[in-house]
């Protein structure tokens, strides 16, 4: 916290503190609340487990004397009228007070949650310990019931209790949390509760606003996170080091070196960080999750996955500890774990990623218990592996078939891991998005990943070794590969970029090559876009070329180039023969094309095509081995035309 702040707060935090150790009794921030059940005044039973079953977003514990907490008792009833008691529930235990002036107090409130007498609870004697009344307790709607605030006193300020509630919505990504943390500043212009909302419109990308309300406080922190969303890293360093030793701006100033590719200075500002001194139990969640993400990025995964565990452990509402610790399981190859994370973080979250990243699992769990398959996938390494060696010692001979097109199949190789990112498996998940979007195209075949990746480890490819050209054309003739695709990252400003290069296997030239910004929240639009520009500049832009393979005697004509190729029904080509060289310089250049026909496409399989003969050049005979090329694409009707 800034200075300013602390000098306008620091008493009052100060008075709630010393208060608040001998009023609590047994209760405190981060242990479980009671467990509380019992009779309400109405004849309802009320089981706060039940409650929390029913993941309402703000659960609130209300304990009150006689002549005690009317504006607060109040004050909870008009929350739960404006938002709902499936959102937000209370249970209001009166102290000292018989049933008859509980009913009386309802009424004369207008109170409709639950309010029970404390006395006839299954379980009271934690109520023995607590000294100072009206006591509230926001709970945490998880299985853990964990109190995450305490408010205590009868003069709490409307501006504390609204800004206890708007951080447990902000904590659990609601939107209703600008809503209260707005009406909060506006009953007391608290500076914590407007820090608050500097950071609640920091996770609703309002940054604007977010840094003129954290500029009015000096809270340097705050700033410090704007310029971090922003992907202004050197300034978000330098707000970091302004705010003293809060362990929440090292954490971000530990995030912001590790997104400039400073990795060895942020795992060890990351390190140093005190957790158990961060002033609210999001934040040290935050900061763990951040040290776990930078030992993840340098390949320390069971590390990680212990800092994403203790990140969960502070903060139940996390779903960034959540999906990380998924990612690193996935790539520990412990699919089960992996899966019963993103199922839980999913339930939580309508996360982009975490939907994208349980999809995938999933198939991936259903390739694992695949046996046929994974013998397939075993066999066709010892294959292609011997082939690969043969082919480099031997090397290679002129492809058998120069000018027929050649099927549109993609090898799409292992991405670099250069860039951080701030959710780990995300460019995981965004080249296998890219890779089943192009493989749902009938033109176009993905090499499967999984015997891609073991390929490479039996080869012992790395990227230096795939950056040789010889390499390139031998592996491409062994997978028979068109393409090989290079996936790399850059850091430019807030987003990552991917970096797509496809080179043809052939001449290993650049075929193509697409940057893509990468938004984590709309990964799907991102690999959309990628596989728009992959096949605008391949399949759809591609001369088919082929052979005639035989012809019949009623005029049925068999080429060899079909689906895979990216053959459509209806679709025409010309027939020719090679005429006289063309010679310039000496040198022949081309040959002339005679053409004797046109044909229509009738039927397409996987690997050839079936064909009518439109026009044939008087005294002309089709054969087999003469060549074609397409004359014009297909379109509606036009194999009815003659």
């Amino acid at each position: 916290m800034n200075k300013k702040m602390m000098a306008a707060t620091g008493a009052a935090l100060l008075c709630l503190i010393v208060v608040g150790a001998n009023a609590w009794g047994d209760l405190s921030e981060g242990a479980p609340a009671p467990n509380i059940r019992g009779v309400d005044i109405a004849g309802q039973e009320v089981d706060l487990n039940q409650i929390i079953a029913d993941n309402p977003y703000v659960v609130a514990v209300y304990c009150f004397t006689p002549n005690t907490g009317e504006e607060i008792a109040a004050r909870l009833q008009g929350l739960q009228m404006r938002y709902g008691h499936e959102k937000f529930q209370v249970v209001a235990l009166g102290i000292e007070q018989d049933e008859g002036a509980l009913q009386d107090f309802a009424r004369r409130l207008g109170i409709r949650y639950h309010v029970l007498d404390a006395e006839k609870l299954e379980e009271s004697d934690w109520l023995e310990t607590v000294r100072q009344y009206p006591l509230t307790l926001i709970v945490e709607t998880t299985q853990n019931r964990h109190i995450a605030r305490i408010l205590v006193g009868d003069g709490l300020s409307p501006a504390t209790l609204l800004t206890g509630f708007a951080e447990e919505l902000f904590r659990k990504r609601r939107e209703e949390a600008l809503e209260l943390i707005d009406e909060a500043v506006t009953e007391g212009d608290d500076p914590a509760a407007r820090e608050l909302r500097g950071f609640i419109l920091t996770g609703e990308g309002k940054l604007d606003e977010a840094e003129k309300e954290f500029g009015s406080l000096e809270s340097y922190t705050g700033l410090a996170k704007v310029a971090l969303e922003r992907g202004d890293f050197t300034e978000a360093v330098r707000f970091a080091e302004q705010a003293g030793d809060d362990p929440y701006a090292a954490s971000i100033k530990a995030e912001a070196l590790a997104r400039q590719g400073r990795t060895d200075e942020a795992a060890t500002t990351a390190r140093a960080v005190e957790i158990d001194k961060a002033e609210r139990p999001w934040q040290a969640a935050e900061a763990v999750n951040s040290r776990g993400r930078i030992r993840h990025h340098q390949g320390d995964v069971d590390g990680a996955i212990e800092d994403y565990q203790t990140a969960r452990e502070i903060d139940a509402y996390g779903i960034k500890p959540l999906s990380n610790e998924a990612a690193a399981q996935r790539e520990k190859g412990n699919l089960e774990a992996a899966e019963q994370l993103l199922t839980q973080a999913q339930q939580m979250s309508d996360d982009n990623l975490i939907a994208l990243l349980l999809q995938q699992v999933r198939g991936e769990l259903e390739e694992a218990n695949d046996l046929k398959r994974q013998e397939l996938i075993r066999s066709q390494i010892q294959s292609l592996s011997e082939r690969y060696r043969e082919l480099k010692e031997a090397g290679l001979d002129a492809p058998p078939d120069p000018w027929s097109t050649r099927p549109l199949t993609l090898a799409l190789l292992p991405g670099k891991g250069g860039v951080f990112f701030e959710r780990a498996g995300t460019d995981v998940a965004l080249q296998r998005d890219i890779e089943s979007r192009l493989q749902a195209d009938p033109r176009v075949q993905v090499l499967e990943r999984a015997m891609l990746e073991h390929l490479l480890q039996e080869l012992e490819l790395g990227s230096s070794e795939l950056a040789d050209p010889n390499t390139q054309q031998v592996l491409g003739r062994v997978l028979s590969a068109r393409y090989l695709g290079f996936v790399d990252y850059s850091q430019v400003g807030a987003d990552p970029t991917m970096h797509l290069r496809l080179v043809d296997t052939e001449t290993t030239a650049l075929a193509m090559q697409v940057s893509q910004p990468i938004q984590v929240n709309k990964l799907g639009d991102v690999a959309q876009s990628v596989v728009d520009r992959v096949l605008a500049e391949t399949a759809d832009s591609q001369e088919l070329k082929g052979l005639v393979a035989d012809v019949t005697n009623d005029g049925v004509v068999m080429v060899n180039i079909g689906k895979r190729h990216g053959v459509a029904l209806g679709q025409r080509f010309d027939v020719f023969t090679e005429g006289e060289p063309i010679e310039v310089g000496g040198r022949i250049i081309a040959h002339r094309q005679n053409t004797v026909g046109r044909i229509e496409i009738t039927s397409v399989e996987d690997e050839y095509s079936l064909a009518s003969i439109v026009v044939l050049r008087e005294g002309a005979k089709l054969e087999p081995e003469l060549k074609i090329k397409a004359s014009a694409p297909a379109t509606e009707g036009q194999a009815n035309n003659t």
